[in-house]
């Protein structure tokens, strides 16, 4: 890249002179500043000079008091240039250390996300015949929307009926501690935009494609809950700003969303799954890019 080290031939110019140095007899090399400059290696005796010199001086010292006053970093405004993609849509975002370059909404596109049933879900697979499904949809502002639905599910999602508790019927698989789950939850009645605590939630994680399957129960977002009448089914929503590395994260196929739920609302004396009775991935087979 121009602007960081100089031209290609000054680079080239330098390291053969450095080259021709290696090996070189050390008593031709008597004035070590002037083939400094000309590009020479460090010698053996500039080298411990330099320790003594630092030594002496103490920690006050510059800490690179045998090299360069300025960090050879390349500055942004100076040394890198906007990216645009083919319809001239492409942006850098970000300005906290979380920069990425948004590949411009022409470039990529969502295939439906979709759950059939609890068999699916990670890491606490279920015999829910409950299944979800979700359109998702990103603009070059950050702008995050999911529209979907479930149903046949064996209980509300969590949280939807106003519970503090766990359904006794609910159904507590082999290894979680739903208890625990439900407490941390409520304890961020809302997520870091403001969205009300919900039983469906996003996460980061690579899932269910080629990558593997696994599970980070840190929550993105919440995700808005409808339900209907029978409590068995309903619609999920989401409309939110997702940061810099939150898009980047989605782009990568690095986010998915789980669907807990809970009460047994029409008596049939089978409640939900605490712990999660379908996860919607969206993973590299649901991010498509041209």
């Amino acid at each position: 890249m121009a602007g960081i080290h100089g031209s290609n031939e000054e680079h080239n110019d330098l390291t053969q002179q450095a080259g021709g140095d290696i090996g070189a007899d050390a008593s031709k090399h008597s004035d070590s500043a002037t083939l400094a400059s000309k590009g020479s290696s460090i010698q053996t005796s500039d080298f411990e000079s330099s320790l003594n010199n630092q030594a002496d001086l103490g920690s006050s010292a510059d800490h690179n008091h045998a090299g360069p006053a300025e960090s050879p970093i390349p500055k942004m405004s100076e040394d890198f240039k906007q990216h645009n993609g083919t319809k001239g849509s492409d942006k850098l975002v970000g300005d906290a250390g979380d920069d990425f370059i948004f590949p411009g909404t022409d470039s990529f596109s969502f295939n439906q996300a979709e759950a059939k049933s609890g068999a699916e879900e990670f890491p606490f697979p279920n015999d829910s015949k409950g299944s979800s499904e979700a359109n998702l949809s990103l603009d070059d502002k950050g702008n995050f929307k999911v529209e979907g639905s479930f149903k046949d599910f064996d209980g509300a999602p969590l949280f939807s009926q106003g519970e503090k508790e766990i359904d006794p019927k609910a159904e507590i698989l082999n290894g979680s501690d739903p208890k625990a789950l439900v407490d941390g939850f409520l304890a961020v009645p809302e997520d870091k935009e403001g969205n009300k605590l919900s039983g469906t939630h996003l996460h980061f994680s690579p899932s269910g494609d080629d990558r593997g399957n696994f599970a980070d129960a840190t929550v993105v977002r919440f995700l808005e809950n409808t339900v209907n009448a029978d409590g068995k089914s309903g619609n999920i929503s989401a409309n939110f700003e997702l940061k810099p590395d939150e898009q980047a994260a989605l782009l990568a196929g690095n986010l998915y969303a789980n669907l807990h739920s809970n009460v047994d609302v029409d008596g049939d004396g089978k409640a939900g799954f605490p712990t999660g009775e379908n996860r919607l991935n969206f993973n590299q087979k649901v991010v498509e890019f041209a």
